[in-house]
């Protein structure tokens, strides 16, 4: 996709250029803000939108580290969770099958991983408390909006066919789709569920007037911003951010009004979701890219074809599944500590929820469960596997279940 230099809402300026890297750099001290700014700028990924001077990813790392080594005094202990022990049997299971396998991807499966990762220890050592996981929760919040802002602005500014429509949208089937990373409708959709459930994180912890206002403004927006993706996947990823809701909430009045909320949606998505006419298509296609996927698997049962290599026994397309594409790249063994990874953050999630907020806002575990169950159901249908969107959720659910885990400690 060519960069267009013209007529967008987001224009290439060397002076917020300058001063985003001088703010990036400030921040090196203020491990909280260099930290939420650096989600946003993996997140937004400036430089795939535009043709800008500086490589704000690139910059946003270098600043991490240097954050890390110079306020290595304030990381918090323990230093990770519980269950990231199986995550990293997982990454040295991919970087060993690399290293034998695959020797010439492993500086940029390095690189791959280590950006995620790197984001991921960031939130868990210094954000790791209510001012920091609010930060958090906005940072993400706002970079999902700007993500999914310009391409709904598009969908009415532009004639339906020009050069600037076609830009953001699906030629065939007309579906919406944002930019660089993002240039899908389903990773379009994923982004406005995670934008949900942040909008949603906030308001359970803050609560103010103010806040359900723009909840309601916000969630309607998100909601809208899948009806335009078409996305199945997305669709019922962004139901399921509040099917927990539904299990935990007692009160009879929250229960009904979720339902309520729920059914609603489904109602009305029909008549907001532009006519897929490559959905029959589609699930042909996909279906073949699984039953290749799972050949390989059979294949290789033990090595796998390497981390990120599917694409490429795929005919560069990817398999559409988190899951097949863990046991093809990186064998049973690896695929099964993928599964176990996610399985043990699900149960401590589903014990805490289960329990009850130590702080009395129990709405808050419920989106926080919701997201989820929202994920891992995603996964079904997209390939995140270790990708910084991958790290950024597990980084939101994994502080926040530390947290609450000290809070109850600390009130024992």
């Amino acid at each position: 996709m060519g960069v267009v230099t013209t007529k967008f809402i987001y224009q290439q300026n060397y002076l917020f250029e300058f001063l985003l890297t001088a703010i990036m750099i400030g921040c090196i001290a203020k491990p909280k803000l260099l930290t939420a700014l650096a989600v946003g700028i993996l997140l937004v990924r400036p430089n795939e939108r535009m043709d800008l001077m500086v490589p704000f990813t690139r910059v946003a790392m270098i600043c991490l580290v240097l954050m890390m080594i110079i306020n290595k005094n304030r990381i918090r202990k323990p230093l990770w969770y519980t269950s990231d022990k199986y995550l990293f049997i997982f990454i040295a299971i991919i970087f060993a099958k690399t290293l034998a396998y695959n020797p010439a991807d492993m500086v940029g499966n390095f690189m791959y991983i280590f950006t995620g990762l790197l984001l991921y220890f960031a939130v868990i050592w210094f954000m790791c408390n209510e001012s920091g996981i609010k930060l958090f929760y906005c940072s993400v919040a706002v970079s999902c909006f700007l993500i999914c802002l310009e391409p709904v602005y598009y969908h009415y500014a532009v004639p339906n066919g020009s050069d600037l429509w076609n830009m953001f949208h699906i030629e065939q089937s007309q579906r919406l789709q944002a930019w660089g990373m993002w240039a899908n409708p389903n990773e379009t959709a994923l982004i406005a569920c995670l934008g949900t459930a942040n909008i949603l994180f906030i308001t359970s912890r803050c609560g103010r007037s103010i806040h359900y206002i723009t909840t309601v403004i916000l969630v309607s927006f998100f909601s809208f911003v899948i009806f335009l993706t078409a996305s199945r996947a997305g669709l019922a990823s962004f139901l399921l951010i509040f099917f927990p809701s539904i299990i935990f909430i007692k009160r009879k009045s929250i229960k009904f009004v979720t339902i309520l909320l729920i059914l609603c949606t489904i109602i009305i998505s029909q008549s907001l979701t532009p006519e897929r006419k490559d959905a029959e298509g589609s699930t042909e296609a996909r279906g073949e890219l699984r039953a290749r996927g799972i050949q390989i698997i059979k294949d290789f049962p033990i090595t796998g074809v390497g981390f990120r290599r599917l694409r490429y026994e795929l005919g560069s397309k990817p398999v559409h599944n988190t899951y097949l594409q863990a046991f093809a790249e990186t064998g049973v063994i690896g695929g099964l500590f993928f599964l176990i990874y996610l399985f043990v953050v699900g149960k401590n999630l589903y014990a805490l929820s289960k329990k009850g907020s130590p702080d009395g806002i129990n709405s808050y575990l419920y989106f926080m469960s919701g997201l989820y169950c929202s994920t891992v159901f995603y996964y079904l249908w997209g390939n995140q596997l270790l990708s910084v969107i991958f790290f950024i959720i597990i980084a939101q659910i994994v502080s926040s279940v530390m947290l609450l885990e000290e809070k109850k400690s600390a009130s024992v």
